[in-house]
């Protein structure tokens, strides 16, 4: 993916830089979402909530990141991945699903 140059961020977590692309109401699920990964790394991070109550700022991108790495994710290694802020935390999205409109019927998470 190219990420584009309007509306993409830097981050350094650690001093490793990251890249974060905020799309205001996404066309797919029409929620707010943020990209996420590595310039030049194939996986990525899909961030998207069930809540209205989220605040996308680059602390919660920090915290994000921080979470997937802890629970095994790499921008190297994968796989692509989408993830939902819950309660005071971070929930992966099932295997496949990174979008508000994949939200299975019984709101369950892995």
């Amino acid at each position: 993916m190219a990420w584009p140059k309007r509306g993409t961020r830097k981050l350094l977590i650690d001093q490793i830089e990251w890249l974060y692309h905020y799309v205001a109401h996404c066309i797919f699920c029409s929620e707010d979402c943020i990209t996420v990964g590595r310039n030049g790394r194939p996986h990525y991070l899909y961030l998207v909530t069930f809540s209205h109550h989220f605040d996308h700022t680059p602390g919660h991108v920090v915290a994000s990141i921080r979470w997937a790495i802890a629970s095994g994710w790499s921008a190297e290694n994968g796989p692509d991945r989408g993830l939902t802020a819950i309660n005071d935390g971070f929930a992966w999205l099932p295997p496949g699903h990174r979008h508000f409109t994949d939200k299975p019927a019984d709101n369950s998470l892995i």
